[in-house]
């Protein structure tokens, strides 16, 4: 009589091994601005600061003026209530470098390979250079990459996306934070306008929608190689008493038939 695959202890460790081997991560939602107004409202002009999926906070940096307008042109698939954050009031050219801007402050905890997404929109005379800065306290904040409107002005850069996932720290932190700000053209001591023959303002803006978290959820913590060990151990010790069984049914079963 044939023993079925699974009644026999090699196979049983050989499963639960694979059972206890961690599986890629895939990325999953943290948290997420759309700015929209909960519930709808279809007005532009009205939204919410609140995450409409996850926990976090929004805050303007360095005095702006913020409120809420149109967002027709980002990813949001909302129709009648597309809503972005609009921030005006920055600096005085050749002044104040990475110093206005939005912060957002969004714990981690559970979550590693942290990537950050949003769409920006840049008036004609807003600054084409913005800067995304990280902390990991919450308090003091680190510059990590510097990046260039190419959208031109009146124009939404769509995808902006900034990869944590080698930041050490990002990962598993309630503490997270991070910063979008505005600064002088790379190699200048000035602001360069977005829009093609257009002069950098005061009273350009910026505005945002679409801000996006993720990260997978950090696996369960996996056996140390000695747990391993113990476990194939164990499977062959079942094996042998398997095997030894199987023999005395098989002698069992020709004497019977005899």
């Amino acid at each position: 009589m044939k023993t079925p695959i699974l009644h026999s202890p090699l196979a049983l460790t050989l499963t639960f091994t694979l059972c206890l081997t961690p599986l890629t991560q895939a990325q999953i939602i943290v948290s997420h601005w759309d700015f929209n107004s909960f519930p709808p409202d279809t007005k532009t002009t009205t939204g919410s600061l609140l995450p409409s999926v996850g926990a976090g906070t929004v805050s303007v940096v360095g005095g702006l003026t913020s409120t809420f307008s149109d967002a027709t042109g980002s990813k949001d698939p909302a129709k009648k209530d597309n809503t972005g954050l609009n921030l005006s009031t920055f600096a005085s050219q050749g002044k104040g470098d990475g110093t206005r801007g939005v912060q957002f402050q969004v714990p981690t905890v559970g979550y590693e390979n942290v990537v950050v997404s949003w769409d920006q929109r840049f008036s004609s005379t807003a600054s084409k250079a913005y800067q995304f800065q990280y902390s990991l306290d919450g308090v003091q904040f680190l510059p990590f990459s510097t990046l260039l409107n190419t959208a031109g002005g009146n124009a939404w850069m769509t995808g902006n996306t900034v990869d944590l996932g080698g930041v050490p720290g990002a990962a598993d932190n309630p503490d997270f934070a991070f910063r979008i700000l505005s600064v002088f053209s790379p190699g200048t001591s000035a602001y360069g306008a977005s829009g093609v023959g257009s002069s950098y303002s005061t009273s350009g803006t910026w505005r945002f929608d679409e801000m996006t978290v993720q990260g997978s959820a950090i696996p369960a913590a996996v056996p140390e190689p000695g747990a391993y060990a113990l476990l194939a151990a164990g499977g062959l010790i079942g094996f042998a008493f398997w095997r030894r069984n199987r023999t005395r049914g098989s002698a069992a079963d020709r004497t019977a038939n005899s």
